[in-house]
């Protein structure tokens, strides 16, 4: 008889542990958009209604609040414009207006993306590109020069893979987020000014134009230092260039500078 009881006061307190650190978890959410533009060009400030602790607004109902499946949590966070939460680095899910559009994004095994139709949540990409354990970085900026915000956001993966790179264009008419299925991007220095990307892998590199709402190779690079046998060419590279029909126009050995 003690055993059981004992057993209930353990259980009782575990259930109390989890509801405290539930609640804990919940009002430490800080929504700060910054990080999402930090450094970069074309700033723009995205308007907050959920502080977290120590601010006048009214967190969601943490009894609602689901850890196993953080897509039900959509429809408690749907008054909130701005929201930025990350859970032991391996979950993160945050809310964003671009021209007054109210988008979610959820990276956990995958990159799911969603759009507020005005009641509820709807998906509208589900990418296949999870992340690893370190955290995200993920900025607001006019990629393809349209004069719209875009979110590009780095999942780094960590080893000689890198990070990979998933960028969500805006539709200005179609009030949508965009995603080019086509794109593989990894490792990416990007050039705003000139609407270009250099996407980097493990022997080889390629630079793409941004054109609207997706990318076109223009040149690739291989290291033949890896990828060649014949010694005269370790320290060169084999450029090729691609027309817009993405057919190889010219192939070229070059120093690798």
């Amino acid at each position: 008889m003690t055993g059981n009881l004992n057993l209930r006061s353990d259980a009782m307190r575990s259930n109390q542990t989890f509801l405290f650190t539930s609640l804990a978890f919940l009002f430490s959410i800080i929504c700060n958009d910054g990080c999402l533009i930090q450094g970069c060009p074309n700033q723009e400030q995205v308007s907050q209604n959920f502080q977290g602790k120590g601010s006048n607004a009214t967190p969601p109902d943490s009894l609602q609040f689901d850890y196993e499946n953080f897509e039900h949590n959509l429809d408690i966070f749907r008054n909130v414009d701005s929201l930025d939460v990350s859970v032991s680095g391996m979950v993160h899910f945050f809310i964003f207006r671009i021209d007054r559009q109210k988008f979610a994004v959820l990276i956990d095994s995958a990159t799911k993306v969603y759009k507020f139709t005005g009641t509820r949540f709807k998906k509208i990409h589900h990418i296949q590109t999870g992340d690893g354990i370190t955290d995200i970085s993920k900025r607001k900026l006019d990629v393809n020069l349209d004069g719209f915000m875009d979110l590009v956001i780095e999942l780094p993966s960590g080893g000689t893979y890198g990070s990979d790179f998933v960028f969500l264009f805006y539709h200005p008419i179609r009030k949508t987020l965009v995603y080019d299925a086509k794109s593989n991007m990894r490792n990416c220095i990007i050039d705003v000014k000139k609407a270009r990307v250099k996407s980097q892998y493990h022997y080889s590199y390629a630079v793409y134009a941004i054109e609207k709402y997706s990318f076109r190779m223009l040149e690739s690079y291989e290291y033949l230092f890896y990828t060649s046998d014949n010694p005269r060419l370790k320290n060169k590279l084999k450029k090729r260039v691609f027309n817009r029909k993405g057919r190889i126009v010219k192939t070229e050995i070059i120093p690798d500078k």
